[in-house]
This record gives structure tokens, C-alpha cells and sequence, in this order.
């Protein structure tokens, strides 16, 4: 999620780009004024409530190529249709599996969501008592596409047994288009499985990481009560 700060007060999704030798390339989509979807330059590292990033020293080495078309199967997610093929092979090495890297809708259109400025939603959608979102908030766009460029993190399981607090959907997607600044946010899967082509390389993980581990504070500040 971006920062509100540096989206000026808004809330907005962060599609992560960060060379930290060099100016961000990253950008961020927010919901306009009229509610539409707006996609522009994220000039900070920072971000807010969660980010599942995949890291690297920038260097050449192997990666997985991967292209589908047509869809033919249940799971319209790629990256969810991806970890569901290396479950096995997980399973077999005795090791989760975890992956980043980037993929290009070239053909077809995808359902998408972006966070909207939260003073904008007009009911109550969060119990602070049981601290969990109750009602839906999210602004949804489809179809969205083609054209566009997807930078996405999967994994299999959690290497610690659930310590990490992992996200439990296993993958984690933004995207935006090149050159058209109204497509932008949080991937969800194609919605023209006919139509829908894909084509994209990922690098496997060497370890993971957790910082700052919400779920871990609001569990000690609930037993501290």
C-alpha cells in the first residue's frame, strides 16, 4: 500500500520499482475525484500497512521464462496457477519454493482493485473491536488490459510453520500500462479466458524476510489487555 504522505493524503496501491542506486521508478494507482482509476510517478521507498517485495542485487542470472495463453483451466490467476504446478515439487524437495519476477499481459483483460481514500467510503467497513475489515471498500475495475506490465512475488507454504504471518492468498500482484495512466493497482485474475495471454520471467528466492510484523503486534497488544 502506498504511503498517504506521499500521495499527498491519499491511499492508493504501490506498484514497486525501487533501484536504490538510482532515482524510484516505482509508481502508485489511486482513485480520482471521479472515481476512476489514476496512475502516476511514486517518487519514496516508503510504504504503508504492506508490501511483499522481491529483492535482488540487480545482476544478471537464470530465471523462468513462462508464457500461456487461452486459458483452459479454473485458476485465472497467474501466479496462482504457477504455485499451484510447484506444490508438488515442493512437497518432494522438502522445501518451499518462492519466486519474483515480472509478467506482461499481452492479450485479454483482468479484473483489478485500488484502495480509495478511506474518508470517501461511505459505510462502516472496519470492527475496531474484532480488528478485522467487516464490509466490502475496495474500488474494483474490469476489464483491465491488455498491455500491461505485472511485477508479482509467489511462494508455496511458509518455511517457519506460520511464524511470518504470511499472506494467505500465497502471492502478491501490482501492475500498471506503460503509456495509459487510468490502468494501474492490485492484480486479481483474467476475466477473457478465451482471449488471455501472458508472458513473463521470474527469479527464485534464496531466503525470506519479515519486517515489522503487524499481526505480531496486534496479537501482543491483545494479551497485553
Amino acid at each position: 500500500m502506498a504511503c498517504t504522505t506521499t500521495l499527498g493524503g491519499h491511499s492508493g496501491e504501490v506498484i514497486a520499482n525501487h533501484d536504490t542506486r538510482t532515482a524510484p521508478a516505482s509508481r502508485s494507482a489511486r482513485v480520482d475525484e471521479r472515481g476512476r482509476c489514476r496512475v502516476e510517478a511514486y517518487p519514496s521507498g516508503r510504504f504503508a500497512g504492506i508490501a511483499n517485495l522481491y529483492v535482488s542485487r540487480g545482476e544478471p542470472g537464470p530465471v523462468v521464462e513462462v508464457e500461456v495463453a487461452r486459458r483452459t483451466g479454473d485458476e485465472g490467476s497467474l501466479p496462482l496457477a504457477m504455485r499451484d504446478a510447484l506444490l508438488p515439487l515442493a512437497a518432494e524437495e522438502g522445501r518451499e519454493i518462492g519466486l519474483g519476477g515480472v509478467f506482461r499481459v499481452e492479450r485479454g483483460g483482468i479484473r483489478s482493485h485500488v484502495v480509495p481514500d478511506y474518508d470517501c467510503i461511505g459505510h462502516e467497513y472496519y470492527d475496531v473491536e474484532r480488528e478485522e475489515v467487516v464490509a466490502e471498500f475496495l474500488r474494483y475495475f474490469e476489464p483491465v488490459g491488455p498491455g500491461l506490465l505485472c511485477f508479482s512475488v509467489l511462494w508455496t507454504g511458509d518455511p517457519t510453520g506460520g511464524a511470518l504471518d504470511l499472506r494467505p492468498t500465497s502471492e502478491h500482484t501490482h501492475f500498471y500500462h506503460p503509456g495509459d495512466d487510468t490502468m494501474g493497482g492490485h492484480y486479481h485474475h483474467d476475466v477473457t479466458p478465451d482471449e488471455i495471454h501472458c508472458r513473463g520471467w521470474f527469479a527464485p528466492a534464496e531466503t525470506v524476510h519479515r519486517i515489522a510484523n503487524i499481526h505480531a503486534r496486534l496479537r501482543a497488544a491483545r494479551g497485553a489487555d
